[in-house]
């Protein structure tokens, strides 16, 4: 029997740097970015958070990218 994997959504979040606590640890914003397409690729999506970190309050520390999918019997 075949399985078919089918992309349902793919979303970004941006990490950004929101100081520190008062042990040293990092403090982690999150600037979420959905409905990004699945087809988008890893470079495309690292421009994209590079273009929109100069306007955010925090600085990027790292970029995660979610994909989902569906996994079903053919």
């Amino acid at each position: 029997m075949a399985v078919i994997e089918t992309p349902r959504r793919s979303a970004v979040v941006m990490k950004l740097d929101g100081g520190r606590t008062p042990k040293g640890g990092v403090i982690y914003k999150n600037c979420s970015l959905g409905k990004v397409l699945n087809a988008a690729s890893k470079e495309k999506v690292m421009a994209v958070a590079d273009l929109t970190a100069p306007v955010l309050q925090y600085p990027l520390l790292r970029v995660e990218r979610t994909e989902v999918s569906g996994i079903e019997n053919e």
